[in-house]
């Protein structure tokens, strides 16, 4: 009788070992699973603030030149063009020459911007400051990655 009751408590304690090794288990594979979301979480804010770094230094300025437009209309094209995404940036520009626009907003080519910026900063007499008559602000999606890019010409 002592035999079958030692026997019992062996097995009592096997089995609690078991659970216990399953809950510790367990435990840590939710610690794991937590961890590893806050990394890719951590590295989804990183590559979009890297995404976003190229195009603020234009974000809500008042101050900028025709060439500032011209670089600012080049990046967007050169993103929605050569980057291998379904998410594109949205180019609105307002006030100027609906060819001049369209050129802008396909990515013009070297001789469309060097026009584009004689029709809007002429040559200046030395001395002169430069022509600064365009404004920006953006859009950002709910992840806060930027989508959409507004240029105002403003004088």
């Amino acid at each position: 009788m002592e035999e079958n009751l030692s026997k019992a408590l062996i097995m009592m304690a096997e089995v609690l070992i078991g659970i216990l090794l399953l809950t510790v288990m367990a435990y840590a594979f939710a610690a794991g699973r937590d961890f590893s979301a806050t990394i890719n979480a951590n590295i989804e804010q990183k590559t979009i603030a890297e995404f976003n770094a190229k195009f603020e230094v234009y974000n809500s300025r008042s101050n900028l030149t025709a060439q500032d437009v011209v670089t600012l209309a080049n990046l967007v094209h050169d993103y929605n063009t050569n980057e291998h995404t379904a998410e594109t940036i949205e180019l609105q520009i307002k006030g100027i020459e609906k060819s001049y626009r369209d050129q802008l907003q396909r990515g013009p080519t070297k001789d469309e911007a060097i026009v584009f910026m004689q029709s809007y900063a002429p040559y200046m007499q030395e001395g002169e400051a430069i022509k600064r008559n365009f404004k920006c602000d953006f859009g950002y999606d709910d992840n806060g990655r930027i989508h959409e890019i507004k240029i105002e010409r403003i004088s």
